[in-house]
């Protein structure tokens, strides 16, 4: 049979563990009971012994209506005194009346007071065996038909109670069950009208237990994740598209007025100039929005190599240099010695290219860039300041998503696809590094990397 629901299954499992638990307590009653009997019986036949028939052996070494085993070297005897009259037989040749436990008979001869249930012409007897003496011993029983009459009568009762309990299991389990699922079904709920509604609420439902806040806390933490998640696609096609749309449209500007009428070759070469500038830009935007798909499918792969990351930063300011030296800036560069680092080594030029490129951009003629590295302990940090525009407070937590660009005026002026510092925190990220920012407006800005060694 499959069960579809966990309700029902639930159900099941209440209802089992419910019915075994009354079962298991009606067979410890059944046990307590009979033992309870057994426990009555010994005590009435110890007390009748010591209070009547002791007396009565001690005074004349016999015990009417009862029976005394007495033992002489290696032979016992049997001794009933029946009103006046006595009776004695040899139990090494057989006994009268109950028959005898020869295990118990030598234990009792030891001092040990002995007990026994036997069954004689189908009625069960307990059966004492209490020493009177080295040599004596007075056995004496009873009928158990009464209390196993009892106890017969509440194992009926039991068995007939058996319906009864199985449906309060039954019932218990269903409602123990509804109880459990209510809170996952409100959850539901809310979820689904979320879902359906497309509504920026979250759940908010009351419940008790640590788990089930714990469970509304995650669902709602993965709503607001899709929520983000939604909105960046929303906002990646809305960017993407203006950042292509800008140069394709520079570029097709530029090609109706090369066609519009004969040229100067210096005029044609100044058109190719800017349409080859527009082609780069597309072709940059094209190769990082690979590479973070690359990233994003886990297709990249660190080919890592030891490497001084001193050297690698002196090779990507060279690059820059002629940049540098135009746009008028000072440049200050620190290195401490032997910064060994295990990492890809293009992927790593192309992170630090885009933190220098942008000081660059954003540092006006006459301003600083200062670039730094030194090891703390068991770390290699590396910082790229600059005295440029800053970035405001507001857009320091965004400036590492993709597209994202700050809404100043002297942001927008200046050109760029946004993709870059989403680039660097991811080849970062893989490095086991880490990338943050201090900034203040007009003072300029500091971004700090740190590699462990």
């Amino acid at each position: 049979m499959i069960i579809k629901t966990f309700k029902l299954r639930l159900a099941i499992y209440c209802f089992s563990a419910t019915l075994l638990i009354f079962l298991l307590l009606l067979g410890i009653i059944l046990i307590q009971y009979k033992e309870g009997t057994i426990s009555e019986v010994d005590n009435k036949l110890i007390e009748e012994v010591k209070k009547n028939l002791l007396p009565d052996f001690e005074k004349n070494r016999t015990v009417k209506n009862a029976e005394v085993i007495r033992k002489r070297a290696d032979e016992y005897y049997q001794i009933i005194n029946i009103g006046n009259s006595f009776i004695i037989v040899d139990l090494n040749e057989k006994g009268h009346g109950l028959p005898f436990n020869k295990a118990l008979l030598l234990n009792s001869f030891g001092g040990s007071i002995e007990f026994e249930t036997i069954k004689h012409n189908n009625e069960n007897f307990r059966v004492l065996y209490f020493p009177a003496d080295r040599e004596n011993i007075i056995r004496i029983s009873y009928p158990l038909s009464s209390k196993d009459e009892d106890y017969q009568r509440l194992q009926r009762l039991f068995i007939f109670s058996l319906p009864f309990l199985f449906f309060i299991s039954a019932g218990l389990g269903w409602l123990i069950a509804g109880m459990a699922v209510s809170p996952i079904n409100k959850m539901k709920s809310a979820a689904e009208k979320i879902i359906n509604e497309g509504s920026e609420d979250r759940i908010n439902i009351k419940l008790k237990g640590e788990e089930f806040r714990g469970l509304i806390k995650i669902f709602n933490e993965i709503f607001d994740r899709n929520e983000r998640l939604i909105n960046t696609q929303r906002h990646f096609a809305s960017d993407l598209s203006h950042e292509i749309r800008s140069p394709l449209t520079s570029l097709r500007g530029n090609i109706e007025v090369a066609l519009r009428k004969k040229r100067h070759v210096e005029e044609y070469e100044e058109i190719l100039r800017n349409s080859l500038f527009d082609i780069i830009r597309l072709s940059k935007i094209t190769d990082n929005l690979l590479f973070l798909a690359k990233a994003d499918n886990n297709i990249l792969q660190l080919r890592r190599q030891r490497i001084d990351v001193n050297d690698l930063l002196k090779a990507v300011v060279e690059h820059f240099a002629d940049r540098i030296i135009n746009a008028e800036l000072n440049l200050v560069e620190e290195y401490q010695e032997a910064l060994v680092l295990n990492c890809d080594r293009d992927m790593l030029e192309q992170a630090f290219a885009n933190l220098i490129e942008n000081a660059i951009k954003y540092t006006p003629s006459g301003g600083t860039i200062k670039i730094k590295t030194w090891g703390e302990k068991d770390y290699i940090k590396i910082s790229i300041n600059d005295n440029g525009v800053g970035i405001p407070q507001e857009d320091i937590p965004h400036i590492f998503e993709r597209f994202y660009r700050s809404k100043r005026e002297d942001s927008i002026k200046r050109k760029g696809s946004g993709l870059g510092l989403a680039l660097t925190k991811w080849i970062i990220d893989s490095h086991e590094g880490n990338i943050s920012v201090k900034s203040v407006v007009g003072v300029g800005s500091e971004f700090l990397i740190v590699f462990p060694k």
